[in-house]
């Protein structure tokens, strides 16, 4: 089926164009408006509820590396300080992995005890069953592996792949945009709009390889195709979520140019539905003009995308703010 002219396709009339309005008529909302409703998404990302990171997180640390692997709410410190075998306090309130645990492999295990008895306690909601790195940089050695629903509590750096899976009209010329809709059983953000493709990094695979899997689990895209996608950045965010956690995130931004007749398909039942959107309308989405909105995170990489595309002009009011936003200068 083409995704062209299909049911796929959205052919107007659910949502204003947005671009139309700030860029042409003026008549409901000017670029500035727009722009404070961009910005506005962002700050979602970045909001710390009040919480100064030196006074409300302490520093976990492990020996062998030269900065915290993480940021635990200093309410949450003296519990695990509770795993003596595991963690022990430091004098400035931080925690320390204890030094007898000496590989990857042991802090692992040590950590995966603690983490169980949380999640006994209900202190870790969501969990996946998926092993994530903690670190104190991306291409750092791993200190050890942790459930990946337990970064926040210790707030540890996540990472993911996000890739924006396109398409240009043959005939106009006109780029759009896959928009996934996420299932309404999925245990975060369900429902709320996604990217074609995205997922947190694994430990054991290169971005790109992770970009290859999750293409076809979440979309069907052959490996093939997947290997097309195109390194062009990433955005990053720090963020207390609503249990008092600090979220630390970096997201890979990969642009994926499908075939104008390719049509994604689920394969792993995390995605309710796919459709080609107008540019007019994602921004629309994301200003809050929609029904539906994306999951928070996925706002700042196509706001990228957006900026990149040329979507979001050079002249347009606080066009050099919107475009620093994007990245938090600590991530690594």
């Amino acid at each position: 089926a083409r995704a062209f002219g299909s049911p796929f396709r959205y052919t107007g009339g659910r949502g204003r164009s947005l671009r139309a309005v700030a860029g042409e008529t003026m008549d409901t909302i000017t670029k500035q408006q727009l722009m404070q409703q961009f910005l506005q998404r962002v700050d979602e990302n970045r909001d710390m509820k009040g919480l100064e990171a030196a006074k409300d997180f302490k520093p976990l640390r492990v020996e062998g590396f030269a900065e915290p692997v993480g940021f635990v709410p200093a309410k949450m410190a003296p519990r695990f300080a509770a795993f003596e075998h595991v963690f022990q306090l430091g004098e400035d309130g931080g925690l320390l992995v204890l030094p007898s645990l000496k590989t990857m492999e042991q802090r692992t295990e040590a950590v995966r005890e603690v983490t169980g008895v949380l999640r006994e306690e209900g202190l870790v909601k969501g969990w996946r069953d998926e092993l994530v790195v903690v670190t104190e940089a991306f291409d750092a050695p791993p200190a050890f592996l942790i459930e990946r629903a337990c970064l926040p509590i210790i707030g540890a750096r996540g990472y993911g792949v996000h890739i924006n899976g396109y398409v240009e009209d043959p005939a106009t010329g006109e780029i759009l945009l896959w928009v996934a809709t996420r299932a309404k059983d999925k245990p975060t953000w369900p429902g709320m709009l996604d990217h074609i493709v995205a997922g947190q990094q694994p430990y054991g695979l290169s971005p790109m390889e992770n970009v290859v899997k999750e293409c076809y689990e979440e979309a069907g895209i052959a490996e093939p195709l997947a290997k097309a996608a195109v390194a062009v950045g990433a955005v990053s965010y720090n963020t207390v979520n609503s249990n008092g956690e600090l979220k630390r995130d970096a997201l890979f931004c990969f642009d994926l140019k499908l075939p104008s007749d390719f049509v994604p398909q689920c394969q792993d039942g995390e995605v309710e539905s796919f459709e080609l959107w107008p540019l007019s309308r994602v921004a629309s989405a994301i200003a809050g003009g929609e029904a539906n909105m994306y999951k928070p995170n996925c706002n700042l990489v196509v706001l990228d995308f957006l900026v990149r595309q040329g979507y979001i002009e050079a002249d347009w009011p606080l066009y050099l703010r919107l475009v620093a936003s994007l990245r938090n200068p600590t991530s690594q």
